[in-house]
C-alpha cells in the first residue's frame, strides 16, 4: 500500500532521464511492474523490500516487486521490515527480474486505482 514512507524512498536510488519528467530519480521494480506501467495497465499489488546494506539501521536501497514475483522466488511478505545483506544474498536471483524506471512515473503509477 502506498504511503508517505514509500514516497520518501522513491527516487533516492540514482538518476535517469525520463521522456516525460526529464532528469529524475529511479526506482528498482520488477519487470512485470515496469511492463504494466509502459502499457498503462492496471496497477499490480506491489511489495517493498528495504535493504540495510550499510548495516546502519536505515534503508540503503529499496526494491519494489509484484506479489507474483515475490511468490515465484518464495520471498517473505515484508511488514515494514528492514532486511540485511543476507536477505539480498539469499534472493539474488530476483535481481535478474528487476529494472529501473523513472521514480516520478512510478509514483504516478502507484497512485492509480485499479
Amino acid at each position: 500500500m502506498l504511503n508517505e514512507n514509500w514516497m520518501a524512498l522513491i527516487g533516492k536510488m540514482g538518476r535517469i532521464r525520463c521522456k516525460t519528467h526529464g532528469a529524475s530519480g529511479i526506482a528498482h521494480v520488477s519487470v512485470d511492474i515496469a511492463a504494466g506501467m509502459k502499457a498503462g495497465g492496471r496497477k499490480l499489488d506491489v511489495l517493498r523490500y528495504d535493504i540495510d546494506c550499510l548495516e546502519d539501521g536505515s534503508a540503503s536501497i529499496s526494491y519494489f516487486v509484484s506479489r507474483s514475483v515475490a511468490k515465484e522466488f518464495e520471498m517473505p511478505t515484508p511488514d515494514l521490515e528492514l532486511f540485511d545483506s543476507k536477505f539480498e544474498n539469499k534472493y539474488a536471483a530476483v535481481f535478474d527480474r528487476l529494472t529501473t524506471v523513472c521514480a516520478k512515473c512510478f509514483a504516478e503509477h502507484l497512485k492509480k486505482t485499479n
